[in-house]
């Protein structure tokens, strides 16, 4: 299934991936890369994770506190952010 990332999942996506850079070097690459599985994950069967509402699942990340929203349209898996489970996250439930 083909995927996009809105402007909003790489706002996050930047914002992590600085983060990480800063506490160790090439520890953002090693993110990156977690998001990308993530996406690959997703895209081979979008339907089986968890829905936080009718619209929109998540998924968590294997080796960083982080999990991506995504919504399921009729030929493609959209990635509406990436959050860190860490923080108060909940206006994704509204």
């Amino acid at each position: 299934m083909d995927y996009i990332i809105t402007d909003k999942a790489y706002d996050d996506i930047d914002h992590a991936m600085a983060f990480f850079e800063s506490q160790q070097s090439g520890l953002s690459l090693e993110f990156a890369a977690q998001v990308s599985h993530a996406i690959e994950v997703i895209c081979r069967d979008p339907a089986v994770f968890y829905k936080v509402r009718t619209d929109l699942h998540r998924y968590f990340l294997d080796q960083f506190p982080y999990f991506m929203l995504y919504a399921v349209e009729s030929d493609k898996v959209v990635v509406m952010s990436v959050i860190d489970a860490r923080s108060n996250h909940k206006f994704y439930r509204k």
